[in-house]
């Protein structure tokens, strides 16, 4: 269930007003709800990231770090993950997904979306928005045994966006007019996700178990550029994890199975 929204006070005019949520604070208009992913807590053990040194130079950091942060579930019932870049239209509350959109067909289901950032251990300190190192959606339980590049978010946008077919169809097929919708204290969601200082945020426009569910979960890449997407394969070929890969190498992440190309 979800609280009552909360209003930051004073309104935010830019990103130096960026702040942590707090509690139950959200968007909603209608049926149509934004949240902030968790900003503290632990990611789920079923993603394959792991927190801790990285093993890797990172430009800007001395000590890099990674910690991990629970990005919900995502509605996967068509059995198809959809990745592309995202970017709210300045101006006219509009969800765009510009550059390329891929498919892959994947395990029926709503897996665990987890978000992995840098930090910088001798600092204590991360890049203000720059520090994307990894994204993974679990698809299977299976331990992937080969990875190929398959997709990517982003170019000249700063945020990723990963959703499955039905939900897109479901935004699409509301023209996005909840979008265009003031919540009722007169706020767009744009507004409000420009205050959150949180490595993701996710997007329900029917949510079927609010909160916990989503249509779309949009990552926070920090930055231009472009953000491959990589499908790790279990032994009988099938998909059995996502990942989006931010500012670290590859290798830095660890990650079970053949490396790709």
């Amino acid at each position: 269930m979800i609280s009552a929204p909360v209003t930051p006070s004073p309104a935010a005019t830019g990103l130096e007003d960026r702040h942590q949520p707090l509690p139950g604070e959200h968007w909603q208009s209608g049926r149509t709800l934004a949240l902030p992913c968790a900003v503290a807590g632990d990611a789920s053990r079923a993603t394959l990231l792991r927190a801790g040194p990285v093993d890797a130079e990172v430009e800007g950091f001395v000590r890099p770090m990674l910690r991990l942060r629970p990005g919900g579930r995502i509605d996967l019932a068509d059995g198809i993950l959809g990745v592309s870049g995202s970017e709210w239209i300045t101006g006219t509350d509009h969800l765009d997904f510009p550059g390329e959109l891929t498919y892959t067909r994947v395990p029926k289901g709503q897996p665990v979306v987890t978000i992995a950032r840098v930090w910088d251990g001798a600092t204590n300190d991360s890049w203000a928005g720059d520090d994307l190192a990894a994204a993974e959606v679990r698809l299977s339980d299976a331990v992937p045994v080969r990875w190929e590049e398959h997709g990517w978010a982003g170019t000249d946008v700063a945020q990723g966006a990963w959703f499955g077919s039905a939900s897109r169809a479901r935004l699409e097929a509301t023209g996005y007019d909840p979008l265009f919708q003031p919540d009722d204290k007169g706020r767009s969601v744009v507004d409000v996700i420009a205050w959150w200082d949180v490595p993701c945020y996710t997007l329900d426009v029917a949510p079927r178990e609010p909160g916990q569910v989503h249509d779309v979960v949009i990552v926070d890449t920090g930055g231009d550029g472009t953000y491959r997407q990589y499908i790790g394969y279990d032994e009988g070929g099938q998909p059995a994890s996502a990942v989006l890969l931010g500012m670290v190498p590859w290798a830095a992440l660890q990650l079970p199975g053949t490396a790709p190309r």
